[in-house]
């Protein structure tokens, strides 16, 4: 089923695209589109999920908000080349340029420390998720892999996260954030991969770190939420990247160009 994507936006995203644009040009750089593979038959749909790794951070008006797990669950997918916004269909077989993202975040396991104390912090994603474009930078002296995010929803949905002003509930709430299309066609940057050589036995699989934003709609405004309309958030973290087969056996998973 065709999905509509909607779009993350960061303003913080053009300072670090102008960077990315000079270190281009002062080291010839050249990005090209890349893979995400995963060792199985041609005829078999990949499941992907991410281990996370520590903690995830979300910055958002000067307040750190640290989740635990999040649940994650990816397929490999192609995008239509006319709309790239636009899921094309699943793709079986070992090599994808794009992954698609699930995201559930546990009932309890955000929280943000105000002015000492401890608020309950929920992140609703609705089925909303992201899909992960693939590329290759080559320059002189290597090439690095990483990847573009952009966000999808179901029509009309939204994420949604929610500060609360009790350390363990959900009475009264402090602050209300929704993230939701901002411009059509657009990626965030900020997400690097890197192939991880395990021990004899075990699959290879993929680090990601995560450095990316958005740009949130603040609907509570005050000095604690923000008092403008809209508001910047940064997400910070690192998963680990693999892939089963559909028997259900972790294989050996790596991006590439």
């Amino acid at each position: 089923m065709t999905r509509n994507l909607k779009v993350l936006g960061l303003a913080l995203v053009a300072v670090f695209a102008i960077s990315a644009v000079a270190a281009s040009v002062a080291s010839a750089e050249t990005t090209s589109p890349g893979l995400f593979t995963f060792n199985v038959g041609a005829n078999e749909l990949a499941t992907i999920d991410d281990e996370q790794e520590g903690i995830n951070t979300f910055t958002l008006n000067g307040l750190a908000f640290t989740c635990g797990t999040v649940t994650t669950m990816g397929t490999p997918v192609k995008t239509k080349a006319a709309v790239p916004d636009e899921v094309e269909a699943d793709t079986k077989g070992p090599a994808s340029t794009d992954i698609t993202f699930s995201y559930i975040f546990g009932p309890t396991n955000c929280h943000v420390v105000i002015a000492g104390l401890t608020k309950t912090v929920t992140i609703t994603t609705n089925g909303c998720g992201a899909i992960w474009d693939a590329k290759t930078t080559v320059t002189k002296t290597g090439f690095e892999n990483t990847a573009l995010s952009t966000v999808e929803c179901p029509i009309n949905k939204k994420i949604e996260i929610h500060v609360y002003s009790e350390k363990a509930g959900e009475a009264t709430t402090n602050c209300t954030y929704d993230i939701e299309a901002i411009a059509a066609n657009t990626t965030v940057p900020g997400i690097t991969l890197t192939n991880k050589s395990n021990t004899p036995g075990l699959p290879n699989d993929i680090t990601a770190d995560i450095n990316t934003g958005t740009t949130v709609n603040n609907t509570i405004k005050s000095a604690v939420c923000g008092l403008n309309a809209t508001e910047n958030l940064v997400y910070k973290g690192e998963l680990t990247i693999q892939a089963t087969n559909e028997a259900g056996v972790l294989v050996d998973t790596s991006a590439s160009a």
